[in-house]
């Protein structure tokens, strides 16, 4: 298996991290500094090392291609949910596809799924703004879920013998401002 990718020119990384995050030749071509027939030809050598189309053109953009979803489903997965939830909205948008994922743990923080990610080979979802700082601090790197999810909602909760109290209330707009401010 190593023999096999011995020769692969590790430019083509950066050029395949580009159109993955652009969706476009172009755009993927302006970020790294490449001519639009420079990043054509990337993605000509990409699609002949890997023996896939790896992006196909779906209307306007290019589009991560089924495949893209397929990988993301086979790896093993970490899974962050308070309530110890082994199933969610991802699981719902990969039986659409005919897909399950593998989860190999679930934690209840986002801190330690993350640490989790770093120290294994597993993948895991959470909120990219909420995190940025820690998900920076240890390394790790983002890339776009291939898949359509729903947004996530968050709310708050409290007792209601709290709601006029006006320590509460101000503590509750301190938390809604600081919410909003992280992940607008």
């Amino acid at each position: 298996m190593i023999a096999r990718y011995a020769n692969i020119d590790l430019n083509l990384l950066i050029a395949l991290d580009a159109l993955l995050e652009e969706e476009s030749v172009t755009g993927a071509a302006g970020r790294i500094g490449l001519s639009g027939p420079a990043m054509s030809r990337a993605l000509g050598r990409i699609r002949r090392t890997v023996g896939d189309p790896i992006l196909v053109r779906a209307g306007r953009p290019l589009a991560a291609r089924p495949l893209t979803v397929r990988r993301y489903a086979d790896a093993p997965h970490l899974n962050f949910s308070r309530r110890g939830r082994l199933t969610g909205p991802i699981d719902a948008a990969l039986a659409d596809h005919g897909l399950r994922r593998r989860v190999i743990a679930t934690v209840p923080t986002l801190a330690a799924a993350l640490m989790m990610v770093r120290d294994s080979d597993a993948v895991g979802m959470g909120p990219e703004r909420a995190g940025a700082s820690m998900i920076r601090e240890l390394g790790l790197r983002t890339l776009p879920v291939p898949l359509d999810l729903p947004p996530l909602r968050m709310v708050m909760a409290w007792h209601p013998r709290q709601d006029a109290d006006p320590g509460h209330v101000w503590l509750r707009g301190v938390v809604r401002a600081t919410v909003a401010a992280v992940v607008a």
